[in-house]
């Protein structure tokens, strides 16, 4: 997807499952599964505009043979994307702690 590998980091679940973060110069992307569900959950958050996530998409598609997926794009920093998600936002609260 024209993305800069930072480090990767895995780990197994017994007795199945695995999740793995891969930092980006650009971001990251992470993987959940659950096998036993036949679920895989896939974060893929970039912010350099020369990368495709589609491209990971697709490869993560193809290579976890995914019968149906279910996604939802958010532009980065676009907080009224989250509002209609989420119904609203909260600003922030800032203390003098």
């Amino acid at each position: 997807m024209g993305a800069t590998i930072v480090c990767t980091h895995s780990h197994r679940y017994e007795p199945h499952g695995v999740s793995v973060v891969i930092i980006l110069a650009e971001s990251h992307l992470s993987l959940h599964t659950w096998p036993e569900f036949k679920l895989a959950s896939v974060d893929i958050f970039v912010c350099n505009p020369r990368t495709d996530p589609n491209l990971a998409k697709t490869h993560l598609h193809r290579a976890l043979k995914a019968e149906k997926i279910a996604e939802l794009e958010v532009e980065r920093g676009r907080l009224d994307h989250i509002a209609q998600m989420r119904g609203r936002v909260q600003e922030p609260v800032f203390t003098d702690s």
